[in-house]
């Protein structure tokens, strides 16, 4: 018999909150034997002493464990298609590809008209993807809040649409005049963001990259950012940082903003 899981010991340990002086009280945990360890005699007494009571066995050991998190956020685009054979899409942030499916089908169920343009009866899922290759700028809270008041005084008032725009430029701090430079280049960078027309999504992303990079490099201070290409960006819906907040599990990745 091989152990299924990893055996820890756990305990609660108290300390004095220096600004409260309330006595908070941490649980702690030791991994004692590890999954894939042969259960012996001597390991089952030394689990017993710790007042461990239940272990997960099994006769296979060297199973593969499935990791379901990614420990950080990523962009994921989940395809659905409805019964009536409209496609729709999703784009959310989220912890894991199976979170990701979940938070895109309950959002979907009670947001049809919305996701696929027309009610739905039922829908399935296509395709899965994560967009770890795209670089999404989002929207502040207040942005789409004004966008929203300026509809309900004009309804035919400008809206923001996704734009696809890929970019290629030099880090200044990578820069060495008289090498060629491999390291410093970023080629063909991919963004999303969201603009009224493709010359303001160009002026988005170039203020993305210069507000963080120096892109002028050399002597000459010779400016090396050049948007390569700008074009829609075809996607139903971009779910909130709100929606994605009341999935994500750990409270260091949820989002503030729209920004994040």
């Amino acid at each position: 018999m091989f152990l299924a899981e990893h055996v820890c010991k756990k305990w609660m340990e108290d300390f004095v909150d220096e600004d409260t002086q309330e006595i908070i009280s941490i649980e702690r945990s030791q991994v004692l034997y590890d999954r894939d360890s042969r259960v012996d005699s001597e390991m089952v007494k030394d689990i017993e002493e710790y007042g461990i009571k239940e272990i997960v066995v099994t006769n296979t050991p060297g199973r593969a464990e499935e990791l379901r998190q990614f420990y950080r956020l990523v962009h994921v685009k989940v395809t659905m298609k409805s019964s009536g054979s409209k496609t729709g899409v999703v784009i959310c942030r989220a912890e894991s590809m199976r979170q990701a499916i979940d938070l895109a089908t309950d959002y979907t169920e009670g947001a049809t008209e919305e996701v696929f343009g027309e009610h739905a009866s039922s829908f399935h899922i296509l395709d899965v993807e994560m967009l770890d290759n795209l670089t999404f700028i989002g929207r502040t809270a207040a942005d789409i809040q004004a966008e929203q008041e300026a509809l309900e005084k004009d309804k035919d008032a400008p809206v923001k649409m996704p734009f696809k725009v890929q970019a290629t430029y030099a880090r200044a701090d990578m820069w060495v005049d008289g090498t060629n430079n491999k390291e410093a280049w970023v080629k063909k960078r991919k963004f999303v963001c969201w603009a009224h027309d493709i010359k303001d999504a160009r002026s988005i992303v170039t203020a993305w990259i210069k507000k963080d990079t120096q892109t002028e490099v050399g002597a000459n201070n010779r400016e090396t950012l050049v948007i390569v290409a700008a074009n829609p960006f075809t996607v139903h819906t971009y779910l909130s940082a709100a929606v994605c907040n009341e999935y994500i599990t750990n409270e260091e990745l949820k989002l503030k903003t729209e920004e994040e």
